[in-house]
């Protein structure tokens, strides 16, 4: 790949799974500021319920995440949970 052949990868970010109703579970990354001493990254398991430019927001059994796209470094569709 050479500067004039961009990357045809999608971001993660980005991932057309990212659409509201689907099951995930997404990766991010957290402020080191914030987190100091912690695990550096974080994952939220659940529904996704909103996006926009700039943020993915996913409601998990804790509560509602909401996740800055850039932060995002892995995701994937799951299965609905077992009955």
């Amino acid at each position: 790949m050479t500067a004039e052949q961009p990357s045809k990868r999608v971001r993660t970010g980005w991932a057309p799974i990212l659409t509201s109703g689907t099951r995930v579970t997404a990766r991010y990354a957290l402020d080191p500021r914030t987190h100091e001493g912690r695990e550096k990254v974080a994952d939220a398991l659940g529904y996704v319920v909103e996006t926009d430019e700039e943020t993915v927001t996913i409601h998990t059994k804790r509560g509602y995440a909401r996740i800055p796209r850039v932060l995002i470094v892995a995701v994937r569709e799951v299965p609905p949970p077992p009955r």
